[in-house]
């Protein structure tokens, strides 16, 4: 059974009528308008053995008085771990909603981070006003997550410290994740390897820079082309130190380090 587990900027009341810039006109799409929507801008997928090794992804439309097939662009960033059944959404007359699966393999030889990808319509006409032209999506294999506690993180970037949560990955013996770190809804995740902390090379933190927008960490970068030392684990004073170089889309800001100290009792 597909479990789909999260849906950002809800649509509401999309199809049939949608509010001009003008006070008091409504709109009324004509017969032959295709009005297609993804019901988010983002949806988090669940993946469990029960969805028969695949993730279905939606697109509605409010017009069903005829068939329609919608091309579509797929950005696939799963390196190849998901395939698409095709690349566009088909509509019969009378359905309000069409999909597009997208298979993958075995799903215990899937590692436990993220797959991701995105879907645009190519033919914005054929979008409904005030709808959604594009979903990035998100899935990962479930994992069983147990709290070891609060610790204290300390991010440079903000200059600012706050009690942080450590959960534990059951089915992952020495991977982590700090849960709701930098931005609520957005977790970072990191391996004990050979008795150091491993992160991704980028990590999605979730905070929006203003007019810059989305804002990631590069953490091998921060190694690779800076010389900034490696992620490390202290185990006498029992902190986690990584560096990373902040960017956003149009480029670097700095070189800077996040520290996090583990809660008390835990050692790594």
């Amino acid at each position: 059974m597909k479990k789909l587990l999260y849906f950002a900027f809800v649509l509401g009341v999309l199809f049939l009528t949608a509010s001009c810039e003008r006070e008091g006109v409504i709109y009324q799409p004509a017969d032959d308008e295709a009005s297609v929507t993804f019901f988010s801008t983002k949806a988090v997928y669940e993946m469990v053995a029960e969805d028969g090794n695949k993730i279905v992804v939606d697109l509605y439309r409010g017009i069903t008085t005829s068939a329609l097939s919608v091309p579509v662009t797929i950005t696939d960033n799963t390196g190849g771990v998901f395939v698409a059944d095709k690349n566009q959404f088909d509509f019969a007359a009378g359905e309000n909603k069409a999909s597009i699966t997208f298979n993958y393999g075995d799903i215990n030889a899937l590692d436990f981070g993220k797959y991701t990808l995105s879907i645009a319509i190519d033919d914005a006409t054929l979008v409904a006003p005030s709808g959604n032209k594009k979903v990035d999506v998100t899935a990962y294999r479930k994992v069983t997550k147990v709290s070891k506690g609060y610790g204290l993180y300390y991010s440079d970037w903000f200059e600012e410290s706050w009690d942080q949560e450590l959960l534990a990955v059951v089915e992952v013996p020495g991977m982590y994740y700090l849960p709701d770190c930098w931005v609520a809804g957005t977790d970072f995740s990191f391996t004990m390897e050979g008795g150091q902390p491993v992160f991704p090379a980028i990590i999605e933190t979730g905070y929006s820079y203003g007019s810059y927008g989305a804002m990631y960490m590069y953490v091998d970068q921060a190694t690779t082309t800076y010389g900034a030392p490696a992620p490390s684990y202290n185990p006498t004073d029992n902190y986690i130190q990584y560096y990373a170089v902040y960017r956003v889309a149009e480029g670097a800001f700095a070189l800077s380090y996040e520290i996090f100290e583990l809660p008390d009792g835990v050692t790594l």
